[in-house]
């Protein structure tokens, strides 16, 4: 599948021990919204709320909105969550992340 986007996303594959919302990892993220991998379906046009651990320590808090969602294997799903709402700060904190691990990359 080619996917046309209008910014940019970076990998994060962050792995959850056990979470109540069925989370397992973090796959990736953008500004406009972060993808993870569940055990649950979630229906899409459900919202969404929880708190994220950026790999540099910051936290996010983000209220999204589930856009898609595909079957990755048995019980194992790929979804797409769409940020409705993010605070000024954890926007900051996110795009300066983006920033840094794109800056990281692109020296490789």
């Amino acid at each position: 599948m080619d996917e046309k986007r209008s910014v940019e996303r970076v990998e994060l594959n962050m792995e959850f021990e056990k979470s109540a919302d069925n989370i397992l990892m973090l796959k990736n993220v953008s500004e406009q919204g972060i993808c993870v991998i569940t055990t649950e379906k979630l229906a899409v046009g459900r919202y969404f709320t929880r708190n994220f651990i950026l790999p540099d320590g910051l936290g996010i808090n983000i209220f999204g909105k589930v856009m898609w969602q595909r079957i990755k294997s048995k019980d194992i799903y790929e979804t797409g969550i769409e940020f409705i709402s993010l605070g000024s700060t954890d926007r900051e904190h996110l795009n300066q992340y983006i920033k840094k691990t794109l800056k990281k990359k692109n020296k490789k």
